[in-house]
C-alpha cells in the first residue's frame, strides 16, 4: 500500500500522527489497533430470566479463551468475560442461557447489611455488634464486651458515628496533579 494512502486513511480516522510501525512517525495507537478497532460495545447486559431482571458487566480480555460467568461476592456484580474475537451477540446468547445461573448464585448471597449502631453483622463468619466509641480516635477494631458478645468498635465522636458507618472510604487521588489540582 502507498503510504500517502495510509498516512491519509488514518488523519480521517483522526488519529493524528502516524504509528511508528510504519516508519510515519510515533503515535499513542498503533496501526493495527486502528484496523481492527470495534464500534462502540454497551458496557453491560440485561438478563431476564424468572420475570428478574440481571445487569451483566461485559468485559473484552485480550487473553480469554472462552466466555466466563463470574459473580463479585462483596459487590454482587455480575461480570461476564469475552474472548477478543467473540461477538456481542454470542455474549447475549451466553448470559441469556446462563440466566438460571445468575439468579441461583445471587440468591445465594447473604442479603446488604446497613451499618448503624448497635446492627449485628457478620465478621469473619461470627456475629458481631456494631459499637459506637465516643471521642475515641484511629481505626475499627473488633473486642468482646463483659457477657462475651463481639462488638466491631467503630470510633468517632457522636455526630459523626452514624456517617462514619455509611459513608464509602475516601477516594485517594491516584496522581499529584489531582491532589494540587482537585476538581470541583
Amino acid at each position: 500500500m502507498n503510504s500517502a494512502f495510509i498516512k491519509g486513511t488514518l488523519l480521517f480516522f483522526g488519529c493524528g500522527t502516524i504509528g511508528s510501525g510504519l516508519g510515519l512517525g510515533s503515535s499513542a495507537m498503533s496501526s493495527r489497533a486502528l484496523l481492527y478497532r470495534r464500534p462502540y460495545e454497551p458496557s453491560a447486559i440485561e438478563v431476564i430470566f424468572d420475570r428478574s431482571i440481571y445487569l451483566v458487566r461485559v468485559r473484552r480480555h485480550r487473553q480469554a479463551r472462552r466466555y466466563t460467568l463470574r459473580i463479585a461476592a462483596a459487590t454482587r456484580e455480575v461480570v461476564l468475560t469475552i474472548p477478543p474475537r467473540g461477538t456481542l451477540k454470542e455474549a447475549r446468547e451466553f448470559a441469556q442461557k446462563h440466566g438460571g445461573w445468575i439468579a441461583a448464585r445471587l440468591g445465594r448471597l447473604p442479603e446488604a447489611v446497613r451499618f448503624a449502631n448497635g446492627i449485628v453483622i457478620p465478621l469473619r463468619g461470627m456475629p458481631h455488634r456494631i459499637a459506637h466509641r465516643r471521642n475515641v480516635r484511629g481505626t475499627v477494631w473488633t473486642e468482646s464486651d463483659d457477657d462475651g458478645e463481639r462488638l466491631l468498635c467503630v470510633p468517632a465522636h457522636a455526630e459523626f458515628a452514624t456517617a462514619r458507618c455509611e459513608a464509602p472510604p475516601p477516594q485517594t487521588p491516584t496522581s499529584r496533579s489531582r491532589r494540587l489540582y482537585p476538581s470541583p
